[in-house]
């Protein structure tokens, strides 16, 4: 069985005043460690990013996707509105 793994970056980060993606975590940023330690348990790794945020540098293997909508919201299925 193969695994893959979505790792949702975006978000205003009010309450942490810088997002969360960028935050230092050591000699790396905490993007950098999550997506270091998924990977060792799965593969593909794919990061959901705002459309505009701006991510520290990911490995070529990590397919980075935006979405104008939200983290959220680009995961739920499409339904027409009523």
């Amino acid at each position: 069985m193969t695994a893959g793994g979505i790792v949702l970056c975006g978000g205003k980060s009010t309450r942490m005043g810088a997002p969360k993606a960028t935050l230092p975590f050591g000699p790396e940023t905490m993007l950098q460690r999550v997506v270091r330690l998924l990977g060792t348990v799965v593969s593909p790794i794919v990061a959901v990013a705002a459309r505009e945020q701006v991510l520290p540098s990911l490995p070529d293997h990590v397919i980075v996707t935006r979405d104008a909508r939200g983290c959220r919201r680009c995961l739920l299925p499409s339904t027409p509105r009523t």
